[in-house]
């Protein structure tokens, strides 16, 4: 199982922290994952989020990313600069 869906099971919620906002369309079968996650997160902003994260979860595990994943860790770190620097 995934590590990710895992601790889904343990915790539920995912933890505060600094949030951005996203606003994008979706196509009708990304709107209908979307939907069917709700179950499982709790509501459709939760549900994206787990999408994602299990998204990047597979890119992760592919390892044929490697560029993307260093290029995610860099940006990662410039926002928490940033969010320290508030």
């Amino acid at each position: 199982m995934s590590e990710i869906l895992e601790s889904l099971r343990n915790q539920g919620e995912y933890v505060d922290e600094h949030l951005y906002p996203l606003s994008c369309k979706l196509k009708r079968n990304q709107q209908a994952a979307v939907e069917a996650v709700i179950k499982l997160a709790g509501n459709k902003t939760n549900a994206v989020r787990l999408l994602i994260d299990l998204g990047w979860e597979a890119l992760e595990n592919d390892g044929v990313f490697d560029e993307v994943i260093q290029a995610k860790s860099d940006i990662e770190e410039c926002l928490f600069l940033n969010e320290e620097n508030l």
